[in-house]
């Protein structure tokens, strides 16, 4: 068998392979060699970072933050759920930080607040940027969370899965000035009183998904008679029968 020096590749096809590695790969490929390392570190491979997977933990997530770059327009992470707050005051500083242009960022499985927490995390600590937040499976104070509207670009807010959401936190979701998607998903305390909090207030809604929550057909006639510019509506798994 041929030996393969891979120091031989010219840096535009080590480039072209380290972008096919999985982002954990791409970390270990940075500690083989100075060139390795350098490569690695282009913007180009640092747009889209998906720290999915494996589940990080809180410290992870800290030392992810520090190394982020101002190339980074996508973030996705996932955390260990109930293992501590996810996001640290020094984690949030770092992402308004490192980056400024971020437009997306998905989190799932996290803790954001904790009962004894005086200083939880709110939308305002994420970078002003940002249009696409996705917060699966995780738990905050929703009130809280929603309480300083600085992302007043925020077009696409994500709350599937998110037990902690109810019909109660409608209207704080519903102050975001920009929102036109909002996925509420297997939120199983949102009924048809959250269904009419949400048309009255968000007029520029486009897509609304209500999969796996307790609406029935009265939120359908609500939402028939004042949503007209609502555009795609997902409704499976629910009581909905018209």
């Amino acid at each position: 068998m041929t030996a393969f020096d891979a120091d031989a590749l010219p840096d535009v096809v080590l480039l072209h392979i380290f972008r096919l590695l999985k982002f954990s790969d791409l970390c270990k490929v940075g500690r083989v060699c100075r060139r390795w390392y350098g490569l690695s570190r282009s913007q180009a491979l640092w747009t889209c970072v998906d720290a999915s997977a494996p589940e990080i933990s809180s410290v992870q997530m800290d030392r992810l933050a520090s190394v982020l770059t101002d190339s980074v327009r996508w973030l996705y992470v996932s955390s260990f759920l109930h293992c501590g707050l996810f996001l640290s005051p020094g984690a949030l500083r770092d992402l308004r930080a490192h980056c400024p242009y971020l437009s997306t960022l998905v989190i799932k499985s996290a803790l954001l607040t904790t009962l004894d927490d005086f200083a939880p995390v709110t939308v305002g600590d994420f970078p002003p940027t940002l249009k696409t937040l996705s917060l699966r499976h995780s738990f905050f104070q929703v009130d809280q969370f929603f309480s300083l509207l600085a992302i007043r670009n925020l077009s696409i807010l994500d709350l599937s899965f998110c037990w902690c959401v109810s019909d109660q936190d409608i209207p704080f979701v519903t102050q975001l000035p920009n929102l036109r998607e909002l996925y509420l998903e297997y939120c199983e305390d949102i009924r048809d009183t959250g269904v009419a909090l949400v048309v009255s207030r968000g007029h520029n809604l486009k897509t609304l998904a209500l999969d796996g929550t307790k609406i029935t057909d009265e939120a359908i006639r609500t939402i028939a008679e004042n949503a007209p510019a609502l555009e795609r509506l997902y409704v499976g798994s629910t009581a909905v029968t018209d």
